[in-house]
C-alpha cells in the first residue's frame, strides 16, 4: 500500500521523505498498521520505514467502539423493569432494532443513545432551572442582570453550565476514610497486627467491627 503514496523511493537515499497521507479504517485495521510500522522501524529510509502512511480509526468506527463501552456499562436486559435504564428506555419508545450488540445496527443503536441523553438533559434543565414544563417560567438560578450586557450574560451561562455539569453529571465518589490502607502491608488497623494475606486480616477485623456495633 506504501507504493502509492507519493515520494514513495525504493532507493537508499534517506533523504528522500514521502509525503504523509492518513490512512483510515477501523479499530483492527488501525492496529494492524501499527504493527506493521513497528516491525519496519529499524527500516534505513523513511519509505521502508512506511513513514508515508499516518494510520487514524475514523470517526465511525470510533463511535462504534464508544457504542461497545457504553453498552458494557449501562446495557442490561435485565433492566426492564428498571425506570431510568437504557433497556428500560429501549422498551418504553419501542426501539426493537436495538439488541445487546449495537455493532447490530449501529445507526439504531445511536439514536437510542442520543435520544435518551438528550431526554437526560432536559430533565436536569428543568430540575436545575425549577421548572415543571419546558413551557414553564424558571424560577431558580434566573438571570437577574442587565439584558444586553454581554459580559455578565456570558459569565451567567458559564456559572449556570459549570453547576449543571457537576449537580447531574459528576459522581460523588466517596472520599478515602482516614484508616485506608497506606501501605502494601497488611496490618490491623485495631491493633496493629501484621498477616500475610488479606483474608487473614479480614476475619479479625470484621470480629472487632461487629463487636462494636453490639455494644
Amino acid at each position: 500500500m506504501h507504493k502509492y503514496v507519493p515520494g514513495h523511493n525504493e532507493t537508499d537515499d534517506w533523504t528522500k521523505q514521502p509525503q504523509k497521507v492518513l490512512s483510515g479504517g477501523d479499530y483492527l485495521t488501525f492496529e494492524r498498521h501499527k504493527q506493521a510500522q513497528s516491525s519496519k522501524r529499524n527500516g534505513r529510509t523513511p519509505t521502508k520505514r512506511l513513514e508515508g502512511l499516518v494510520p487514524k480509526m475514523e470517526e465511525f468506527h470510533n463511535q462504534g467502539e464508544l457504542l461497545k463501552v457504553i453498552w458494557k456499562l449501562l446495557y442490561s436486559t435485565s433492566s426492564a423493569r428498571d425506570q431510568g435504564t437504557l433497556y428500560a428506555a429501549r422498551n418504553t419508545i419501542n426501539a426493537g432494532n436495538v439488541t445487546e450488540d449495537p455493532a447490530d445496527d449501529f445507526y439504531a443503536a445511536f439514536d437510542l443513545v442520543e435520544k435518551v441523553t438528550t431526554a437526560y438533559i432536559i430533565t436536569g434543565s428543568l430540575t436545575h432551572f425549577g421548572m415543571k414544563s419546558i413551557d414553564s417560567i424558571p424560577c431558580k438560578n434566573v438571570y437577574d442582570a442587565e439584558v444586553g450586557n454581554t459580559n455578565e450574560m456570558k459569565e451567567y451561562i458559564f456559572d449556570q453550565a459549570r453547576s449543571f455539569v457537576k449537580t447531574f453529571t459528576l459522581p460523588e465518589v466517596p472520599k478515602l476514610p482516614e484508616y485506608g490502607p497506606n501501605c502494601n502491608t497488611y496490618n490491623c488497623r485495631y491493633c496493629g497486627k501484621k498477616y500475610k494475606q488479606p483474608h487473614s486480616l479480614r476475619g479479625p477485623q470484621k470480629t472487632r467491627i461487629l463487636h462494636s456495633w453490639s455494644l
